[in-house]
Parts: C-alpha cells; structure tokens; sequence
C-alpha cells in the first residue's frame, strides 16, 4: 500500500511540475508572440492622440439608446500633443443626418431609411455639406422614376439590426413613407443594443457606451464612446492646429488625461505572471490562450449579441410586427463594405452573420438585395469608395456608389412600380 501510495503521489507531483514547466514555457512563447496581450509590454509613454468635440453627438434615449440633436457638432483630431485638423459634425433641424430638401408631404415617393454610420456618414471637412448616400439616393430615384422624390435619413452610428427595428417602429408610424429600407453591413448582424450617455464623473466630461439604461452610469458599466469637452470649441480648435509643435494648453491635457484613464481601464491585460488562469489551458479547451482575458472583457463600445436568429429577441419580433401591420412596403439591402467588393463578395460573415441573415429574410418576408450584386465599379476604382485608406465608410464617391446600387436593386425588384 505504501509503495501505491509513494507512486501515485510521486506521479502526481511530476505531473504537476511538468504542467508549471510547459505553463511557463508557454508563457514565454506567448510573450514574445504575442506581446501586446500582456499589460507593460507594449508601454507607450507618447502623448496620446486624441478625436474629440466640444460636446456630445448623442442623447440619452430610453427607446433607442440614443438621438442625435439638431445642430452641427465641431471637434478635431490631436497627435503627439498637437492639434492636426478641426471637422464639424452637422446634423439637420429633424436630428438626422443629410441634406433636407424638397418637401416631405408633398413628395409622389416617401422614402424612409434606416441604417448604421455607412448610412450617418457626412462630409465632417471644413465647410460640411451634410451629404450622405440617401442624399443621391433621392436624386437618383427622382430621376428614375421620373416622379417627385423625398428620403429621410435615420441613419445612427454604431447602431445593428435590433436598434433599427427599435427606431422604425416609432419613426415609420410616425412619418407614413412609401417605402422603408432598412441597409446594413455584415457587422451589423451581430451588434446588441446599447445606450450612449453624457455624463460628468469626477468633474470631468464624459460620453459612455453602455447597456445599463440610465443618465447617470458608471464607468464601471460603460466605455467611453468618444472624447468630450466644453473648451475644445471651434475657435479653440482653429487656434491650435496654427501651433508648430507639442502644446500645453489645459484643454488638451485634459483630454488626453481621459484617453489614458480610459486605455487603462479597457485594456484587461494580464501580467505574464498572473496567478488567476492558465493560458496552456485556454489554449488546449478553449481554442485560444486568451479565452480568460476576453471573457473578463469590460464593457466595450460594441456589445454583441450570440443570437444565431433575430426571432429569439421578442422585442425585436413585437417591433417588426408594428412596422408591418402599418402594410408600408419594406426592402432589405446589405451594402458591401471594400473588403468584399475587393474579393469579389457578396458578404464575409461567419456562419453566425449566415444564420442571421436567413433569419432577418425569414422575419421580414423579404429577400436581403446586396450591393455587391447591382452596384457597378470598375476593379481599380473599387479603392476609391473608401473614405481614406484607414476608413471604409464611403467616400463621396462610395455615397455615390452605394445610392446607385440600392436604386438599381429597388428598380429590379418591383419596388419603383407605381
């Protein structure tokens, strides 16, 4: 019995030493690998670059997680403690984005559109236009269809597939179009809702993402959604960019003063040496050494939902519900992103984007009409519907495109028919 004994616990040691040995190991191969997932690696002692604006774009909605006001917004972007450019952000008197032109009531076609910030995006240059796609949308099925045309925008960055079912069913009831479209990208499919707040914490201006309703939340439940603050005016910013180097204006260090607050709160790094997981582990039953890291995530700016069909959120069902009974004709239109239309791809989605794409044309009684499928555009133009290089949000050109591929697809499937 002893010499049993002796053996087992004999082997059961070597066991556990051999495990802390491959754990280590390990560790020192995900360290150099990987050196950015593990805090005080990747240290950057730079100022940081900063995007802010003078005060927040979004308002605390109950219903729908946020409304835009109506006014132009102006901000700009910092880096290396140097202001590089001033924007403007301008909203219409309705609190959408785009241009307001022609007369709603009067128009022989009302169209309503709902979208995400490939549908919100605006010229932000010095003397902002508005423009957006539903813009030349408008134009284009005016001059197709030969009738008076007016699109409303209700387009809203950020926001997934459940958000914009919330919106439409108040707004449809509300403004009786013709026809509503609602227009997504592949990351739409799996975005949750979510909140967008403006706060003061601590005496310093706040706009937090959340999912916990509410005007007061905490940063403990929220991620700061963009940098805001009551200084950084317009005079303010044009006065800064004119300075040739580095600044030490209290406006800008205190910006950047929440940059880093909000860097150190998100990033959930691990030390090489943390004691509370084991990346061999996560590794072998997970798939990932990284599993523990990602499951301990704070909040982030988009929440997503692990639905693999929209008909298992019973708001979603009730909402979509009160649009259809209003009998108002509904299209459904994916808008490629740069990636596809360069691989030559309808969508690039997992097999979770898949299912709820066949889930949202179950839903809907409607065929999901994709861009990639109408819009044309030469192969070396295809880069050019990027709003920069860094940014796949359209260009002008990419608003262009993408209002010509969705008229096409509403000609080709009856939607335009008296």
């Amino acid at each position: 019995m002893r010499t049993f004994l002796f053996y087992l616990v004999s082997c059961t040691l070597s066991a556990f030493v051999g495990f802390v040995v491959a754990e280590g190991g390990y560790r020192i191969l995900l360290q150099n690998q990987h050196p950015k997932e593990f805090i005080g690696n990747n240290a950057d002692t730079s100022r940081p670059s900063v995007w802010f604006m003078e005060k927040s774009r979004w308002q605390y909605h109950p219903d729908y997680g946020y409304s835009y006001g109506p006014e132009t917004i102006s901000g700009g972007s910092t880096s290396g403690g140097k202001v590089q450019g001033c924007w403007y952000w301008p909203a219409n008197e309705r609190g959408n984005m785009g241009l307001i032109r022609g007369d709603y009531a009067s128009a022989e076609l009302k169209v309503a559109v709902f979208g995400d910030s490939f549908t919100a995006q605006v010229d932000t240059g010095p003397d902002p236009k508005g423009i957006t796609w539903p813009d030349y949308l408008q134009d284009y099925l005016t001059e197709r269809t030969g009738r008076t045309v007016n699109v409303l925008n209700f387009g809203r960055d950020g926001t997934g597939l459940l958000h914009m079912v919330d919106l439409a069913r108040d707004k449809v009831a509300e403004w009786k179009p013709d026809l509503v479209i609602f227009s997504f990208i592949t990351d739409d499919f799996t975005r949750d809702r979510f909140f967008r707040t403006p706060t003061v914490i601590d005496g310093r201006e706040r706009v937090l993402t959340t999912q916990e309703p509410g005007t007061s939340p905490s940063l403990d439940h929220g991620s700061d959604t963009a940098i805001v603050h009551s200084g950084a005016t317009k005079e303010w910013c044009e006065r800064e960019a004119k300075k040739t180097g580095p600044s030490q204006d209290p406006v800008l260090l205190e910006m950047e003063a929440t940059v880093l607050d909000a860097k150190a709160r998100m990033t959930g790094k691990p030390s090489i040496l943390a004691m509370d997981r084991s990346f061999l582990l996560d590794r072998i039953l997970h798939g990932t050494p990284f599993h523990t890291t990602y499951a301990n995530a704070l909040p982030t700016q988009n929440p997503r939902h692990r639905m693999n069909s929209y008909l298992e959120d019973q708001r979603f069902v009730d909402g979509l519900a009160e649009v259809k009974k209003l009998g108002i004709p509904i299209a459904l239109t994916h808008l490629a992103i740069f990636d596809e239309l360069r691989d030559g791809k309808r969508m690039r989605g997992t097999d979770q984007d898949v299912a709820l794409a066949n889930s949202l044309e179950k839903a809907f009684g409607v065929p999901v009409l994709y861009t990639k499928d109408y819009g044309k555009v030469a192969p070396e133009r295809i880069v050019a519907i990027k709003r920069s290089p860094n940014d796949t949000h359209p260009s002008v050109f990419g608003m262009q495109y993408y209002a010509d591929a969705v008229a096409t697809a509403l000609k080709e499937n009856g939607y335009l028919a008296r």
